[in-house]
């Protein structure tokens, strides 16, 4: 199936390093959705991050990018599971297994 994703972050928690004073994310709330002919089905998920605000890569809250912590998330999650995932689902839908008929005798 070729479903389009789209992986948005939805909402950070974060933290301050009352010491050095910075603040830095300690869990992301994410979700993807996934399209197919119409269709769409969405994953929600959250990561938590252990992040030391006195690492030699940290990134200023206010500098981060969705395109930055979408890659920390993908990292932490299979990406490939999910998006398959997203298609099973978008697949039941398309082709429903269970279907609501009349009643035999109430014709």
């Amino acid at each position: 199936m070729l479903s389009e994703y789209i992986w948005k972050i939805e909402k950070l928690e974060s933290a301050s390093d009352t010491v050095v004073g910075k603040d830095y994310v300690v869990v992301v709330h994410w979700a993807v959705q996934g399209t197919h002919n119409g269709i769409f089905a969405k994953i929600p998920g959250k990561t938590k991050f252990d992040i030391n605000a006195n690492q030699s890569n940290f990134i200023p809250y206010t500098e981060l990018t969705e395109e930055t912590i979408l890659n920390w998330v993908w990292m932490h999650v299979n990406k490939q599971t999910i998006e398959g995932h997203l298609d099973i689902k978008i697949n039941d839908l398309l082709t429903p297994k269970i279907k609501m008929l009349p009643l035999p005798w109430a014709s």
